[in-house]
């Protein structure tokens, strides 16, 4: 591994970086969106905020758990705190910053300092498979969901079961490609795109420790179950947050609409990633997905406001504990 006095200034000028990002992206939501907005939706769940925000902490907090059974031996030997503390300040990034997935460079940052990089990537990118995995899942049971328990409209019907099909074919193959390990497939693409054997050559030992950490991960059962049964958990605890906005606003038909809530926000949160923000778009997915099941299409958009309310108060969240990182004054290597 890499010294980490050698490591540790341009690793902090990354956390500077982030802390600022994270700092100006919360701002500008917070004009962009309007506190009136927001307060006028929050008045419908009252005090309730506070427990959904509790739950989607929860959330979070499982996700760690999956990233800390992803690094393996560095996991075991690292505070459950440091992922947590980079799961909060990842997530924040991705929920500020167009494409959601700056925030998975603020993650492989804090997780650098603690362990090597190869095996800080492929934790990341096991993770993230995993939450793919059953995610999709919870994507692909919309349509029964819908058809069983809703009143949709054919042209709903259609959307969600193309959906459906989709995500489950997606869900399949990243099963398949997790078990089977990814090779040197980016390697031989890298080529292919134009990129110098020299340059490929230099990144090959770094990506054949990353695959070797990724294959060692995938092979061991208590890791896996680890971070599948804490995916699966998470993935619940996220239908439960919708379950509550729902359930505050005194909605019936709460479970049903739960879960068409939660897939409907993941969808069109991956489908325009490259909205700052997605402002106008979670909304608007909402809108138009509740009246083609038959509900209140306001409510719909209420009920995004109330999410776009906690997106702000984890944003801040991660902003805080970057900024404390930022600002705490490195460690000597004798320390």
């Amino acid at each position: 591994m890499a010294d980490q006095a050698q490591r540790r200034p341009w690793l902090r000028a990354l956390n500077v970086a982030s802390f600022a990002v994270g700092g100006l992206a919360l701002a500008l939501l917070l004009h962009k969106v309007g506190v009136a907005r927001m307060r006028h939706a929050l008045a419908g769940v009252g005090y309730g905020f506070g427990l959904i925000c509790l739950v989607h902490l929860a959330d979070i907090a499982l996700d760690s758990v999956i990233l800390r059974a992803c690094a393996a031996e560095y996991g075991d030997d690292t505070s459950y705190w440091l992922f947590l503390s980079a799961s909060l300040s990842g997530h924040a990034i991705n929920e500020a910053v167009p494409t959601n997935s700056v925030g998975e460079v603020t993650k492989f940052n804090l997780l650098r300092e603690h362990m090597p990089g190869h095996a800080a990537a492929a934790a990341l990118i096991v993770q993230n498979l995993v939450r793919f995995i059953v995610t999709a899942a919870v994507i692909a049971v919309a349509a029964p969901v819908a058809v069983l328990w809703l009143e949709p409209t054919h042209t709903t019907t259609l959307l969600l079961a193309v959906a459906s099909v989709g995500f489950a074919a997606a869900g399949g193959g990243c099963v398949w490609l997790l078990l089977r390990g990814i090779g040197d497939g980016p390697l031989r693409l890298a080529r292919k795109l134009g990129l110098s054997a020299e340059r490929v050559d230099r990144w090959r030992t770094t990506w054949a420790e990353a695959t070797e950490h990724w294959n060692r991960v995938t092979a061991n059962r208590r890791r896996m179950r680890t971070a599948w049964l804490a995916s699966v958990a998470a993935r619940v605890s996220n239908v439960v947050q919708s379950g509550l906005i729902l359930h505050f606003l005194g909605v019936s038909n709460v479970v049903a609409l739960a879960i068409l809530t939660a897939a409907n926000y993941q969808v069109v949160v991956w489908a325009t990633s490259f909205v700052p923000f997605q402002l106008g778009t979670t909304e608007g997915g909402a809108y138009f997905l509740y009246r083609g099941v038959g509900a209140s299409a306001q409510l719909g958009v209420i009920v995004e406001l109330v999410r776009r309310a906690r997106r702000l108060v984890f944003i801040a969240l991660g902003v805080a504990l970057l900024a404390v990182k930022t600002l705490t004054p490195p460690r000597s290597e004798g320390s």
